[in-house]
């Protein structure tokens, strides 16, 4: 059996509109973890597809992930 250790951040530490682009890059139900991958071709693929997913990141980055990182985000409202 294989275990990693992971940062976790919670989505209501994120400026209003940070959350907001969460909240409607992910679409997931309430009360859940997502993983977000930490590195730049997330970051490439985010603004290409809409966008959203971009201020995540990079408040990500801000907060303490690191680049080519793997963490999760606590989803709930």
């Amino acid at each position: 059996m294989t275990y990693e250790t992971l940062k976790v951040f919670d989505c209501q530490d994120m400026p209003d509109e940070v959350r907001e682009d969460f909240f409607r890059s992910t679409k997931q139900g309430n009360v859940c973890l997502v993983t977000v991958y930490v590195d730049d071709e997330s970051l490439d693929e985010a603004e290409q597809d809409n966008g959203s997913l971009v201020s995540v990141i990079l408040w990500l980055r801000e907060n303490g992930a690191i680049e080519d990182e793997k963490v999760v985000v606590k989803h709930w409202w």
